[in-house]
Parts: structure tokens; C-alpha cells; sequence
């Protein structure tokens, strides 16, 4: 089985100066990632296809677990 590989530079600076601290913050307060991930909603895309999310999307956000959270917060960067 072959599998599609993609290459992504990773922004480390705006990482740690925008994405690091939500994430550390949402560590005792997951609601910082929720509140980061709905202000910046039309901006993120999916970690999957690439495709901007849809409107549906935003109400699943009660369901994410912190580790998803992280990632979508991870591949805002990408």
C-alpha cells in the first residue's frame, strides 16, 4: 500500500509566539483553544485535505479532545 506524502514548512517563529501559548494556556483551560480556534475560524483549514473547514465543523468543537485541539491549532501554521 503506497501512501501520499507532503512536505509543509512549519512558521516556527509564529508558533511559539501565537500557538505555543494557547496551547500551554489550554492545558488548564481548554476553552482558550476553543475561543482561539472560533475567532480564527475562517483562517484554519482541514489538517487532512487542506480545504477550508466547514460551517458544521465549528459546532464539533465540543466534542475535540486537547490533542485535537493541538493539532488544529498546530496546523493553523501549515
Amino acid at each position: 500500500m503506497s501512501m501520499e506524502h507532503k512536505t509543509f514548512v512549519f512558521d516556527t517563529e509564529t508558533f511559539h509566539s501565537t500557538i505555543e501559548p494557547v496551547m500551554k494556556a489550554s492545558v488548564a483551560d481548554i476553552e482558550v483553544a476553543r475561543r482561539y480556534i472560533c475567532d480564527n475560524y475562517s483562517t484554519l483549514q482541514s489538517p487532512y485535505t487542506g480545504d477550508d473547514l466547514d460551517a458544521d465543523r465549528q459546532t464539533q468543537f465540543g466534542e475535540l479532545t486537547i490533542q485535537e485541539v493541538f493539532r488544529y491549532l498546530a496546523d493553523r501554521l501549515l
